[in-house]
């Protein structure tokens, strides 16, 4: 694992919409690296997402990952949530 225990601690997430089940999916920004040799990223809820161009506007937000978000205070919701 990377960075000091506390930075490990504190969680960051991105929202990325899946195109396969048209949600948005919580993915912590770690896995977004650690995806980049298969194009898939594992969501918050434990789904495998298939990543829609990020240009596309965002989906419903996945019920699953909703319910981690609220039960992480560490979560910090993206720049792209504050707009909408």
């Amino acid at each position: 694992m990377f960075g000091t225990k506390r930075q490990r601690e504190r969680r960051h997430c991105i929202e990325v919409m899946c195109v396969e089940d048209r949600r948005t999916h919580l993915i912590d920004d770690v896995m977004v690296a650690a995806a980049a040799r298969t194009g898939r990223l594992m969501a918050e809820c434990g789904r495998s997402v298939l990543a829609a161009a990020l240009a596309e506007p965002l989906g419903p937000l996945c019920p699953l990952c909703a319910a981690v978000r609220e039960g992480s205070r560490s979560s910090v919701p993206s720049p792209r949530a504050a707009t909408r």
